[in-house]
């Protein structure tokens, strides 16, 4: 069968496709739901392979230890698809093993290959990303969606996250003219794209617009409940333009409501909360017991390498 966007996916229902297709889409814009709708295609199917890696994609990009094995079963099961596979389906398969086994040189380099031969694959577009990011690999971050848009067209499902993808790496490279606008042109094509809207706000803080980037995320606090642990760091922006408007109340608000990691945590909200209390004393505002609740919660991680 033929995905969204024409790209051949060896599955037996059409239903298992469907979920499949809004899994990824959840994926893109970073809700909760992904997990679930991956987990209904592969009860609809439990052979469809990709379904298997976008689910070790999720668990892995929470670089904890804790999920990788979580992961790594994803795609032993997966393994067993492999000789009625297709060859994009391969490589997806490949480049999460090694992502599994922190080859990243492999896997950025099998992300890159399937795009190079399907440049409409927009699952391995945002993993690639993702990765390079990580890596602290500012051009890759730019080129992985720059590298596919002239196969694009604006009709193509899925085309506003590929510009909040472009908007992030156009940024990450300093390019803020050229991001700025890609990046508010995808939050208009899809206002629930949050990495858009976190792309335009880097972009708004490396300018100095702390005004600008104040109303840029002046959302009700519920705006984003659906949405994994990347909504804090939005939250983060928006603390961040408030102590820049020297602010701290505000600040403290930010954090009390939604930038403090909830009892289920990971690394990246540890993270978040960390630096904006730094940055609170370090402007000379107290900031409570803030720091002791925090490290309470910081001590479970202690011992997981994958942070």
């Amino acid at each position: 069968m033929r995905d969204r966007r024409d790209l051949e996916v060896t599955v037996e229902d059409p239903a298992a496709l469907e979920a499949f297709e809004q899994a990824v889409e959840a994926f893109l814009e970073y809700r909760l739901e992904a997990l679930p709708r991956a987990r209904a295609a592969l009860a609809a199917d439990p052979g469809l392979a990709l379904a298997r890696c976008l689910l070790a994609a999720l668990f892995l990009s929470m670089q904890s230890r804790r999920l990788r094995a979580k992961a790594v079963e994803q795609l032993d099961l997966a393994e067993a698809e492999r000789p009625r596979l297709g060859p994009r389906e391969r490589l997806h398969l490949d480049a999460a093993r090694a992502w599994a086994l922190d080859d990243m040189e492999r896997a950025l380099g099998l992300w890159q290959a399937i795009l190079g031969a399907w440049p409409r694959d927009i699952l391995a577009v945002r993993v690639l990303q993702t990765a390079a990011f990580w890596c602290g690999d500012a051009e890759l971050v730019r080129a992985a969606p720059a590298g596919v848009l002239p196969e694009w067209g604006e009709a193509l499902p899925g085309f506003g996250h590929l510009q909040g993808m472009l908007a992030f790496g156009l940024e990450e490279c300093g390019d803020y003219a050229a991001a700025e606008p890609v990046g508010r042109a995808a939050v208009e094509r899809n206002p629930g794209d949050l990495w858009a809207v976190h792309a335009v706000a880097h972009v708004l803080e490396m300018q100095g617009r702390f005004e600008e980037g104040g109303r840029w995320l002046a959302h009700p606090p519920e705006q984003w409940d659906d949405r994994g642990p990347i909504k804090g760091h939005v939250w983060w922006h928006a603390a961040l333009f408030a102590l820049e408007r020297d602010e701290p109340e505000a600040v403290l608000a930010l954090y009390d409501r939604a930038v403090r990691p909830g009892e289920r945590c990971f690394y990246i909200e540890l993270q978040n909360a960390a630096s904006l209390l730094v940055r609170l004393e370090l402007a000379g505002h107290p900031v409570g017991d803030r720091f002791e609740r925090l490290a309470e919660q910081a001590v479970g991680w202690v011992d997981d390498p994958g942070h």
